[in-house]
């Protein structure tokens, strides 16, 4: 199971990854990114493809941005344990 720090800094990754700078959110936190569409799908995939990871499931067709972000963290978690 991913810890919140992981979770974080899966997003973060992507955030970076995508062009976007995490502290250029708002002051309620929102993203700028936030209403653009393959953004959406980029965060939907992320989070679809952290719980799948967690379940021990197949990441299944997510794009293979988020697939390598989240393969990179199993990866890590593997060499802790």
């Amino acid at each position: 199971m991913f810890s919140k720090d992981e979770v974080e800094a899966i997003l973060n990754e992507l955030r970076q990854q995508w062009g976007g700078d995490p502290g250029d959110s708002d002051p309620e936190g929102h993203h700028p990114m936030g209403n653009n569409p393959e953004w959406e799908k980029l965060l939907r995939d992320a989070y679809l493809g952290m719980a799948r990871a967690d379940a021990g499931v197949a990441l299944g067709e997510l794009d293979p941005r988020v697939t390598a972000i989240i393969q990179k963290y199993q990866q890590q978690a593997a060499h802790k344990a």
